[in-house]
């Protein structure tokens, strides 16, 4: 996690990466470039040595040209010698709203022609009905040439179940990044999806060149924030665990289960609840879904928790086909949400 505990210094958001060499014997040989969107040259090379099994965290918001008022935006590539591990924590300013960490991955992991985004929506309320969250999409071109990119979106929640929408295809310049808004925002190139207040959907994200992407997840004012790096298409399996987490005032798990079912077929899918112990909690047809081709099935943990006797703290989810699944957790009264 990131140690740094002083403020920053810049003008705008504050955007901290931590680098941590995970070679315990020899030191990394680190090269950290900030690159305008679109443009070929950098702005800024920074050199590091980071010593065996040590890291070193850079705020970005420390960089006069990156300050807010210049209006620059950029994307950040990290080589190095040795293999790093990579986190970061974007920080909306003013204080008191939203933070959000992230994991950075490899290239050759997270960037691919066919990425699937298992939740997404506009205005949704949980069950905390002062927490309604809305998402948002950026894709970015890791080639070197123009890539050409569409989402296509599928409803899930009552209103909205088995809409189908789609957004593009839009050409994405060379390390370039197109952002697609599932809440109404007028003015972007991309568009507006157009989708009801409470509608969730599922995704996918189509590309003739590979591209990465983050998911992320706000509430109004900025207090909450929440993102994710969005899997490959191929990032399923058929027995998934999900980790459920608890208040600390007591007050129980909030959150949203939104599992993707990417295959060609219906499949069946069951949610079995534990305890800390491991030992099985009850739950019989609330746990049970038929989740269409192409489509999503979801679980408001709060209401489906709610009134039980036992303590859960974690599920198993199985799938006669192989799925993938996310968790967003958005706390309580505008704390900082999570997403896995």
């Amino acid at each position: 996690g990131i140690r740094d505990r002083s403020p920053s210094r810049g003008l705008g958001d504050v955007y901290k990466r931590q680098l941590q060499n995970t070679s315990t014997r020899d030191p990394a040989i680190v090269t950290v470039s900030v690159n305008p969107w679109g443009a070929p040259l950098a702005l800024i090379e920074m050199p590091l040595v980071i010593q065996a099994g040590g890291f070193a965290t850079i705020d970005f918001a420390r960089f006069p040209v990156l300050a807010a008022s210049n209006r620059t935006w950029a994307w950040v590539r990290v080589t190095s010698s040795q293999r790093l591990a990579v986190t970061g924590v974007n920080d909306l300013l003013p204080p008191g709203r939203g933070v959000a960490g992230l994991e950075g991955g490899p290239v050759t992991a997270i960037a691919a022609r066919s990425l699937a985004v298992p939740l997404l929506g506009n205005a949704y309320a949980l069950s905390d009905p002062a927490v309604q969250l809305t998402s948002g999409v950026q894709v970015f071109n890791t080639g070197t040439i123009t890539a050409t990119a569409r989402l296509s979106y599928t409803g899930g929640s009552e209103g909205c179940v088995g809409t189908l929408v789609a957004q593009g295809p839009f050409s994405i310049a060379a390390h370039s990044v197109a952002t697609f808004f599932q809440g109404h925002a007028p003015g972007l190139p991309t568009g507006d999806p157009r989708l009801p207040d409470g509608c969730l959907v599922s995704a996918t994200i189509e590309a003739s060149e590979p591209v990465a992407a983050i998911a992320g997840w706000y509430g109004s004012r900025r207090s909450t924030w929440a993102m994710s790096i969005v899997p490959t298409a191929d990032h399923v399996a058929t027995r998934l665990a999900v980790p459920i987490l608890a208040s600390p005032d007591g007050r129980g798990p909030a959150g949203l289960l939104q599992v993707q079912n990417t295959n060609r077929v219906d499949s069946s899918l069951s949610l079995r609840l534990v305890d800390a112990d491991g030992r099985p909690v009850p739950c019989d047809d609330p746990c049970q879904a038929l989740v269409p081709a192409g489509g999503a099935a979801h679980w408001d943990l709060g209401r489906l928790l709610a009134g039980r006797n036992a303590s859960v703290s974690g599920a198993w989810l199985e799938s006669a086909l192989p799925v993938m699944a996310v968790v967003l957790d958005p706390g309580w009264e505008g704390q900082d949400a999570v997403m896995f």
